[in-house]
């Protein structure tokens, strides 16, 4: 939806008692024009403090922050996923700057608040003992874990994040801070009716010489954000205005619109050598859409004062820091502009020789004139079809120039990868040449880029244990366009497809040509004496066990429905225990019983036998783990495995002895062994949707990475084994369900497309 609030961000800072003039820590911007698919509605929020001995210059922090947010722009998916990729960035980038100082004894460590504004919530991702206070009338809540963030990042290659959110309406205040002062607490903070300026001067009160943080509040707007800076000449911030009302802007403070984020290409990283003469840095306007730092001490200018360059920082294979225009670029300016003086020449001879053509092609004037209109037809016509011409021939030459630009940049990359021997930082290297490849190729496809693609892919491959499968289009004929499908079933013959748009099965049965719709098939929302609505999960039914039913379907309610291949389906409906059934939204069999997975209620019902007249019993016993943003389940013997939004997984065991009861770990690690990788509750780059237990042909877990339309494989233990993918690249979109038949065929959807491979 449409936020109608507004965020104002008032920087406060202070070092040895005194106000500093800058803030460089802070970087906000509003999403681009061309964002990548779910970033269209993202306000972004950097919040980065670095400690320790080994700061960045505030040039280089500026460039930093720049750099993270158009890497934010560019992922798509969830705003976790977003946010977790970013961080592992810097993270990747502040270790290997780390690495690089060791023998000197400097060292970094970046504290990190990454902070998302869509519609009223703001999404944060906490890395390091940061702090975040939620203000808001009648109750102060602190947001923050000082333990589950981290130590901060460029410590580890494992990069701990903490996600929070906030909820926020008009006049709540919200403070970030990488330094607070000690008074800053639940108690001692509470809502100000004098709005922002009562808010700061609230905690001044309780400020110490040394502080570093950020006052964001929420007031009725547009969604956008605001940077609050202070007036010239006011030592303290005025006050408001004896006639403003509660939450309203103090009229003494100016306030100044974000720009957008930079949409244009990145330029080459400043650790290219480079010996060309570099042209003039051009000064900054009040519409640069470069970062807008915070200043505490100065006003805000409608033109600010020039930026003096960057000094030269630390070269990184893992995060660059943008440079003034490479030589290549300065090169593409000159060849245009001799493109320019040619065009010019050239139109000039062509228009005399072609008035000496004429000239002689006439015997005498008396003899054969051209009409007036004619001549100005010629004199119109000749030279647009000349520019036209020569405007095809200099946007080739610059989309020639541009891909060149990138595909030299990823040549220097992919050799700096080549020389790397520590895996994280290898495959880091490998994914920035792919990044500059898909710049490249933009602009044009040739053989020596795709040549370089292939050598990258297959190095990162080897680096995570990628398997590439030959995936085909497995239905004759495809599916319509509004079918999404969700979750599929599949025996020898028959694959089952549930339809999230109708909350429909479809039913395709095998033939030597893929597999064929069959139009009579039967299974879906029913009416009568059990009324059953969309379907929401299904699963393969055991032989006998209604009738000749195949599959088993639920809807949200826990109403069930048993299809057949030829028959009208039967309805049922599960018997709800004596506290009472939630919003089930899936369901799995093991050894004969069924499994129901209930988050709203944090309950997973076990009916034993597949018997649903029957009361179920709660798989926990008084330890129940969280299960609000559970999305599937999967269970091998007496294990039940939850999988979380975030990608991590809960195991519970369950246990029959009364002296012995079910024990749950909230943070079951998977464990991997792949180069450069380490062991822990989720997997880097990787954000799982559907877990599966597969009992052939050996005892497995199969695990959906819809982002990366991938399918994990581990054993029962979670240990990683291989990841499939396709050799070729499938259509661009999230991956959406999966499946494993009995006989090694694997099936991946993606909306309404569905592929499938044969297993080696």
């Amino acid at each position: 939806m449409t936020t109608s609030l507004d965020l104002n961000l008032l920087p406060m800072a202070r070092k040895n008692g005194q106000d500093l003039p800058e803030l460089p820590d802070l970087y906000a911007v509003m999403p681009p024009r061309h964002p990548a698919h779910g970033r269209e509605t993202d306000s972004l929020v950097i919040y980065l403090s670095l400690t320790g001995n080994a700061p960045l210059s505030p040039e280089q922090h500026t460039q930093l922050l720049t750099r993270l947010a158009q890497k934010y722009y560019k992922i798509t998916g969830s705003v976790t996923a977003a946010m977790r990729s970013v961080a592992e960035s810097l993270n990747l980038y502040l270790l290997d700057r780390n690495l690089r100082s060791t023998s000197g004894g400097r060292q970094g460590i970046g504290l990190l608040i990454l902070g998302v504004w869509r519609a009223d919530t703001f999404y944060m991702a906490h890395c390091g003992p940061v702090h975040a206070i939620l203000i808001k009338p009648g109750e102060t809540l602190a947001l923050h874990d000082l333990q589950s963030a981290g130590r901060g990042l460029g410590l580890s290659r494992t990069t701990s994040v903490r996600f929070v959110q906030a909820q926020l309406a008009d006049g709540d205040s919200l403070v970030l801070a990488s330094h607070p002062a000690p008074g800053w607490t639940v108690t001692a903070l509470h809502a100000q009716r004098q709005g922002m300026d009562g808010m700061r001067r609230q905690l001044l009160d309780h400020a110490t010489p040394d502080m570093n943080a950020v006052l964001i509040q929420a007031q009725p707007g547009t969604g956008r954000l605001r940077l609050l800076r202070r007036k010239p000449g006011v030592p303290d911030m005025a006050h408001p205005l004896e006639a403003a009302a509660a939450g309203d802007e103090p009229p003494e403070a100016t306030v100044s619109e974000l720009p957008e984020a930079i949409a244009v290409p990145v330029p080459a990283p400043i650790s290219v050598p480079s010996t060309a003469p570099q042209p003039p840095r051009p000064t900054e306007t009040a519409s640069s859409p470069n970062v807008r730092r915070s200043s505490l001490a100065q006003p805000l200018e409608s033109t600010p004062p020039p930026v003096a360059p960057p000094r030269k920082p630390v070269g990184s294979p893992n995060l660059r820091i943008p440079r003034p225009p490479s030589p290549a670029m300065a090169g593409i300016r000159t060849a245009l502009g001799k493109v320019g003086e040619a065009l010019s020449r050239f139109f000039g001879m062509l228009l005399r020789g072609l008035a000496r053509l004429l000239k002689n092609l006439m015997p005498d004037e008396g003899t054969f004139r051209l009409p007036a209109s004619v001549m100005i037809f010629f004199a119109l016509a000749v030279p647009l079809v000349l520019a036209t011409i020569g405007g095809m021939v200099f946007i080739q030459r610059g989309k020639s120039q541009q891909h060149q630009v990138y595909y030299q940049e990823a040549v220097l990359l992919s050799q700096q990868a080549a020389t790397m021997s520590d895996p994280g930082l290898q495959r880091e290297g490998w994914n920035r040449v792919l990044e500059e490849l898909n710049n490249a190729e933009t602009y044009n496809v040739t053989s020596d880029s795709q040549s370089l693609r292939s050598q990258a892919i297959a190095v990162l491959d080897g680096l995570d244990g990628v398997q590439r499968l030959d995936f085909r289009s497995a239905i004759i004929g495809g599916l319509d366009d509004a079918v999404h499908i969700t979750r599929m079933a599949v025996t020898d013959i028959n694959l089952f497809m549930l339809n999230a748009s109708q909350g429909s099965v479809l039913h395709g049965i095998l033939t030597p040509q893929g597999y064929e719709i069959n139009p009579n098939f039967q299974c879906g929302p029913t009416y009568g004496p059990v009324t059953v609505g969309p379907l929401v999960d299904i699963v393969e039914l055991p032989m006998g066990t209604v009738e000749d039913a195949l599959l088993l379907g639920m809807d949200a309610a826990g109403n069930l429905v048993y299809c057949s291949i030829s028959g009208q389906p039967l309805a049922n409906s599960l018997t709800p225990s004596p506290t009472g059934m939630g919003e089930p939204i899936a369901l799995t069999i093991d050894q004969g019983d069924l499994y129901v997975l209930d988050p709203k209620v944090n309950a997973v019902w076990i009916y034993e036998g597949l018997d649903v007249r029957q009361a179920p019993r709660l798989f926990f016993g008084d330890e129940i783990p969280p299960m609000q943003d559970v999305l599937d389940l999967a269970v091998y013997n007496d294990e039940l495995y939850l999988l979380h939004s975030d990608g991590h997984l809960t195991q519970c065991i369950y246990s029959r002895l009364e002296e012995s009861p079910t024990t749950c770990n909230d943070a079951f690690p998977y464990k991997d062994g792949r180069p450069g990788r380490e062991s822990g509750p989720v997997i880097p780059d990787s954000l799982f949707s559907q877990v599966s237990y597969v009992s052939f042909p050996d005892r497995s877990m199969y695990m959906l990475d819809p982002q990366n339309q991938a399918i994990f494989y581990f054993s029962v233990l979670f240990n990683y084994q291989t990841q499939y993918r396709a050799i070729n690249d499938l259509p661009t979109g999230q991956a959406t369900a999966f499946a494993v038949s009995p006989d090694r065929y694997i099936f991946l959807a993606i909306g309404n497309l569905l592929y499938y491979a044969f297993l080696p």
